[in-house]
């Protein structure tokens, strides 16, 4: 079937299941101008960090389906010419 609106969930969940996550080298970020949330795999890389809210989900799910722990929360300011809040 096709047609506008059509997505293949099994084809979709497949494509998530074939990829593999490598962490980045310490203290690196990679952008996502499009993402309304981001992740660091170490709280070190952030200026500020607390205990995840009641209301803050407690994983996350990754592209293989697997969950992985909110430890978390916290913020950090990117230096750049104009620093970058996130």
């Amino acid at each position: 079937m096709s047609g506008v609106g059509y997505w293949d969930p099994a084809g979709l969940a497949n494509a998530f299941s074939t990829m593999q996550l490598t962490p980045p080298p310490s203290g690196e970020w990679y952008m996502d101008s499009g993402a309304s949330s981001h992740m660091a795999s170490d709280t070190g890389t952030l200026s500020a960090s607390h205990l995840p809210s009641r209301s803050t989900p407690s994983h996350i799910v990754v592209g293989n389906s697997s969950l992985l722990p909110v430890t978390a929360t916290g913020s950090t300011a990117l230096p750049y010419a104009r620093p970058l809040s996130l």
